[in-house]
């Protein structure tokens, strides 16, 4: 059924902001096995996404390559052989195919190790959630991260409990998936090498560390086995950051040759030392807030998983079998949570989304004890999750007032990301929109998937149209300060998937 609700709602909407971007720079590493475009992200989860594409031959052109990033993922997507919707719905198959896996793993390791009732809550936590719906139909790297984070997470489990060479192996190869598709996935290596070393299993734990870096390099292999003389790895840092300063003092002193792994991990230190405009209950900051994730947590997680979650908390203490399992996962859960503190780059609740997995089985273990309670809480689950159909990014709980009031507390990515440009069009067709003026926020094919427009390019004055705007530039993310003075006072007359807001601006109606 998760896949079902995952493909109808896809088909209905425009790619998000990065989706034409980690396509176009998969499929180019496919075919030049020069992975310098887009190193900010991994390569393992654009090269899943690009793979059938490769198969189905679509086209790249070298000349794409001078574009800016976002002007490249929609050359590619709508200057192609190949039909743009069509690409797109087989790219994010993948990803579907991904997260019904990571519901298939959560299944079967919790009831391998507590038993088929905490399985079967786990996995009703997981399918319904609608932020697991979301971002599970996207090409981009947080529920592929997830999954990983999550496996490798639980077959160290199984290899601490029961020691062989073979759970070693594929720990190791789920470790090196996890920091292939993630940076924030890194913060995997000290957990599991401390929790070797007191385990008394210090080797193997350098082990798993060790394939993990094998599957790195088998990853990005296409960029070191390149005919040619290889670039030095030295001048392409920035050494912003303590990061990054250890990766530059290393390549300085060996000699590096260019390696795009360790250039995205310098460039994400530096972004997170510069920090990212952000949203947040109606302020905008460069430097971010601390507590950016507890409250994106509060507004973004259905009523039924905080309520699970909660109660999870108070009654775990109870819990006696299987219990080093337990109490490691909540530990890697809470490790995450505070790395994510530390984040100034405040732009979506999806960073969070490896957390989910692991208090889905926590919840399972203890609602099971308490049967009446687990079903009352999987149906106030299963209908929050109908409710929103089909505007799972728009997701907000019913605390915080629901989607409609969601961009009050966030933006972005976890309301606004460019989905909704089909919906638009259906909109104006429907109420016979000759020519919308246009204030939007995403990289969709405006002209082809909306019609005649007229772009307001960045100002609200005089305008004498309907006007079609994204919640994000409404709200000034990454916007001039005060750009939408012209509306103050005036109330939207529609509102198209939470995400786009229409005023009625003609002077003579």
């Amino acid at each position: 059924m998760m896949a079902a609700v995952q493909v109808t709602t896809m088909l209905g909407e425009t790619q998000t902001w990065d989706e034409g971007l980690h396509l176009a720079a998969g499929y180019s590493y496919w075919i030049t096995g020069d992975y310098s475009i887009n190193p900010e992200h991994p390569a393992l989860g654009k090269l899943l996404a690009t793979l059938p594409l490769v198969a189905m031959r679509a086209k790249f052109e070298p000349a794409w390559l001078k574009e800016s990033p976002q002007r490249m993922g929609l050359y590619f997507l709508y200057a192609n052989r190949l039909p743009a919707d069509l690409m797109l719905a087989v790219a994010r198959s993948t990803m579907v195919a991904v997260t019904i896996l990571f519901g298939v793993w959560i299944a079967l390791w919790t009831k391998r190790h507590f038993g088929p009732m905490p399985s079967l809550i786990a996995l009703t936590l997981f399918c319904f959630d609608p932020n697991m719906i979301a971002h599970g139909r996207y090409v981009t790297t947080d529920v592929i991260a997830a999954f990983f984070i999550f496996l490798a997470t639980t077959l160290w489990i199984d290899y601490l409990l029961s020691p062989s060479a073979l759970r070693l192996i594929f720990a190791g190869l789920a470790l090196g998936c996890a920091v292939s598709s993630k940076y924030s996935a890194l913060f995997l290596i000290p957990v599991l090498l401390l929790s070797g070393l007191f385990k008394r299993r210090w080797l193997g734990a350098f082990i798993v560390v060790a394939i993990a870096a094998l599957v790195v390099f088998a990853v990005y292999a296409p960029e070191v086995f390149r005919f040619g003389q290889p670039e030095r790895l030295l001048p392409h840092l920035s050494r912003k950051g303590a990061v990054a300063e250890v990766i530059g003092g290393v390549a300085e002193r060996l000699n590096l040759p260019m390696w795009n792994y360790l250039v995205g991990v310098d460039r994400l230190s530096e972004h997170n030392l510069a920090g990212h405009q952000s949203y947040l209950l109606g302020q905008l900051s460069t430097s971010g807030w601390w507590y950016y994730f507890p409250v994106a947590f509060l507004v973004k997680t259905p009523m039924a998983v905080i309520a699970a979650f909660a109660i999870t908390g108070a009654l775990i203490w109870r819990v006696r079998e299987n219990r080093f399992a337990l109490w490691f996962m909540a530990a890697v859960g809470v490790i995450f949570a505070a790395f994510c503190l530390t984040s100034r780059i405040n732009i979506g609740h999806r960073h969070l989304l490896p957390i989910y997995a692991f208090g889905y089985v926590l919840a399972g273990v203890v609602l099971a004890r308490k049967p009446p309670l687990a079903i009352a809480l999987a149906g106030l689950l299963v209908v929050e999750s109908i409710a929103i159909y089909p505007h799972y990014l728009a997701f907000f709980n019913w605390a915080a007032g629901g989607p409609d009031n969601g961009s009050k507390y966030l933006l972005d990515s976890n309301l606004d990301w460019g989905q909704d440009l089909k919906k638009l069009r259906r909109y104006k067709d429907e109420n016979h929109i000759e020519k919308p003026c246009l204030a939007y926020f995403g990289n969709g094919d405006l002209w082809g998937k909306l019609g005649n427009h007229q772009d307001v390019g960045g100002k609200l004055e005089n305008l004498d149209c309907i006007l079609a705007i994204s919640a994000t530039p409404l709200h000034g993310l990454y916007m001039n300060p005060g750009w939408t003075k012209p509306l103050e006072g005036l109330k939207p007359i529609a509102k198209v998937g939470y995400s786009i807001f229409i005023y009625d601006l003609r002077k003579a109606k």
